[in-house]
């Protein structure tokens, strides 16, 4: 019942942000996702298309967000970082990860 209680006022507190905080945190979502995949460029051997990141980015954020570039740097560094300090095999699973990511999204070239 806790458990219950908890989701339902999780929820209505989520439903109750703004509309501006619910952005916010859609482009701190698509600056994540975007930039993990993005990171794997450096540290993977991975090659983007170019052309198909911007249509990403283009369909996801806001032109006027100006947010999203310093999260989005700020999510490819420290994506990096971390990769770059994971074991052999963690590294190539996250690897793997973020290639199938990538190319299911069409963003390999």
């Amino acid at each position: 019942m806790r458990t219950l209680c908890a989701t339902a006022l999780a929820l209505a507190t989520l439903a109750a942000l703004p509309a501006a905080a619910q952005s916010d945190l859609a482009v701190m979502n698509a600056a994540t996702q975007i930039g993990t995949v993005l990171a794997g460029a450096a540290v993977c051997g991975f090659a983007y298309d170019d052309d198909a990141v911007t249509a990403w980015i283009d369909t996801i954020v806001p032109a006027d967000n100006l947010e999203f570039p310093s999260m989005l740097s700020t999510m490819v560094m420290g994506t990096e970082f971390n990769l770059e300090n994971l074991s052999d095999t963690a590294r190539a699973a996250q690897c793997h990860a973020i290639g199938r990511t990538a190319a299911a999204h069409g963003l390999m070239e």
